[in-house]
């Protein structure tokens, strides 16, 4: 999807709205989404957040120059939700943080 919207020349924050309910957080989006929304909740046993949509968030984050928000969601992936891949989720928080 990154390479997609780098692409297309969209911004992440486009589709934001779209990825917030697998993320687990309160995210507000200024920009109203276009995307089709999901009409029904996601099934309760679904495993939340999901790894991709927090990462996408970062990466939003990101290209709004929020890089201390962002090194918390990484630190969140590493710590918590995908820490199988810590390594690489220490990395792109360091990245944000220099």
């Amino acid at each position: 999807m990154n390479r997609l919207l780098k692409h297309l020349k969209k911004p992440y924050t486009s589709i934001l709205p779209a990825i917030t309910i697998y993320t687990d957080k309160n995210i507000s989006t200024n920009s109203p989404s276009t995307l089709p929304m999901p009409s029904d909740p996601l099934p309760r046993d679904t495993p939340l957040p999901i790894s991709y949509a927090l990462e996408f968030y970062a990466d939003s984050l990101l290209e709004q120059s929020k890089k201390e928000e962002a090194a918390e969601v990484f630190a969140q992936l590493g710590n918590e939700v995908d820490r199988i891949r810590a390594s690489y989720w220490d990395y792109r928080r360091k990245e944000c943080l220099q």
